[in-house]
């Protein structure tokens, strides 16, 4: 009798863990200019947000070698929050936190928010970037999630 029980409980660890993994989808894994690599991720649960004409969404950046801050602080992990302009094709970042350890852990090195929506530089994205591949990602989200 015991065995159903712990087999049961094993498949809701796994079902938890596969739920949390699918709600932070890889946007892929990019190379940096310093050498080392990124790999990113946005937040499809609930870091996604509706704020009138735009969308935000978390984005996690994990790297695989350290980068450094102005301040030459190291870090190896980032938050940031970037807002989504589904229908002008706009991207602006909204605030980030840099963290010492990998996986957002450790001490926060750096960060940074913009306190209203009238602050945000908003751009672009260049064919085939990160924001690129992360507005696909978030715009399509937001049209299912807006009907």
């Amino acid at each position: 009798m015991r065995a159903p029980t712990v087999s049961l409980f094993l498949l809701l660890i796994f079902a938890a863990a596969t739920d949390a993994a699918q709600k932070w989808p890889s946007i892929g894994t990019f190379a940096m200019p310093g050498g080392g690599t990124a790999t990113v991720f946005v937040d499809a649960g609930n870091g996604l947000g509706r704020h009138g004409d735009f969308w935000t969404a978390r984005q996690k950046t994990l790297f695989s070698s350290p980068q450094k801050t102005p301040k030459d602080a190291s870090f190896r992990s980032e938050l940031d929050v970037y807002a989504y302009d589904c229908i002008g094709n706009r991207t602006a970042l909204v605030s980030y936190t840099r963290y010492e350890g990998e996986d957002l852990a450790g001490s926060v090195v750096d960060k940074m928010e913009h306190s209203s929506p009238s602050d945000y530089e908003w751009t672009t994205p260049t064919s085939g970037s990160v924001l690129e591949a992360a507005r696909k990602i978030v715009c399509g989200l937001a049209a299912m999630r807006s009907r």
